[in-house]
């Protein structure tokens, strides 16, 4: 078995001044490498790009169709640094058009147009470059706007509110508008009769509930130029009580005499009209249906009661019943 020979000092030495030019070496190579870089990025070049166009802030009643341009094809000249930055830093996205902001001019009846001038302002100030490096390719961007079908609908509030014991919605719900006007397409409007909004959430309500919720316009399909409504949900307090309603006998049925001869309702009302419930406020029928069945127990049902209750039940749900003579 052979021994590894032993370093000496002095080789020692050499192998340390060996790895410090090497070292020394590659710095050298990285820095002439890092010089170079900076050169030519300080220097300037002319690139070309290719920019999606996206139209936003279109007028309600209109869409944008026959767009004969879908890519803006323009020209950069500016230094390595910037190009860089652009690349790397994805700076070059899809170009927004606001037709709230950007001046548009009309060509004929649905036909318009932005002028490349307009176009270079928007590209240099969307990169951050001077529009003197931009060259546009295009003169302009044409594009039509076209009508789209119309209705007035219904708003109808989509409500998911849990309420707290013994609290409830209390009257009509108010929303203002009540209709709007939505724009789409033919196939659309044509069967459509309502839209919701968005939907108004919440537990333990015991308070009424004042909202300013957005108009589901199903994704995008309808346009309107009323985005959001204004939504109160009155809330009360109720309690739970009963009384005894005297059971109505159809004129033709007189000779019927039913056993119990009332019913007893029981319902939720809001404290603030407790004491207003009377009996004179509801009616119960006698169902004679049954009659031609020869049932023994004939159903009676709640025929009025005030607006402002919610009817719980009605004891009993039928009754028995004799014939007399009057």
């Amino acid at each position: 078995m052979q021994t590894k020979k032993p370093t000496s000092p002095k080789e020692g030495k050499e192998n340390d001044k060996r790895r410090i030019r090497v070292v020394i070496y590659f710095i050298c190579v990285l820095l002439s490498a890092f010089f170079w870089l900076m050169i030519k990025l300080s220097q300037d070049y002319t690139i070309n790009i290719h920019v999606p166009v996206v139209f936003t802030g279109i007028p309600a009643e209109f869409t944008v169709s026959g767009q004969k341009v879908n890519t803006l094809h323009a020209t950069v000249s500016e230094r390595g640094f910037v190009l860089l930055r652009l690349h790397y830093a994805k700076m070059i996205k899809p170009l927004e058009i606001s037709l709230t902001t950007v001046p548009y001019r009309k060509i004929n009846q649905n036909e318009y147009f932005i002028s490349s001038g307009n176009l270079k302002v928007l590209l240099a100030a969307v990169m951050g470059l001077d529009e003197n490096n931009i060259g546009m390719k295009e003169d302009q961007l044409s594009f039509r706007l076209d009508n789209l079908s119309t209705a007035v609908v219904e708003i109808v509030p989509d409500i998911q509110l849990s309420y707290r014991q013994q609290y409830g919605q209390f009257g009509n719900i108010e929303l203002e508008p009540r209709t709007i006007t939505v724009y789409g397409p033919s196939t659309v409007i044509d069967t459509l009769k309502q839209v919701y909004t968005s939907a108004i959430t919440g537990s333990d309500i015991h308070e009424s509930v004042t909202a300013s919720v957005s108009v589901n316009l199903l994704n995008g399909v309808l346009q309107s130029k009323t985005s959001n409504v204004n939504v109160i949900i009155p809330v009360e307090q109720f309690t739970e009580s009963s009384l005894l309603v005297n059971i109505s006998i159809p004129d033709y049925a007189q000779k019927l005499k039913t056993f119990p001869d009332k019913a007893e309702v029981f319902y939720l009302v809001p404290m603030k009209e407790f004491m207003r419930i009377q009996p004179s406020l509801f009616s119960v029928v006698l169902d004679t249906l049954g009659l031609s069945q020869r049932k023994q127990l004939l159903n009676i049902r709640l025929d009025k009661f005030p607006e402002q209750v919610h009817i719980r039940q009605i004891q009993p749900a039928a009754v028995e019943y004799i014939l007399v003579d009057k």
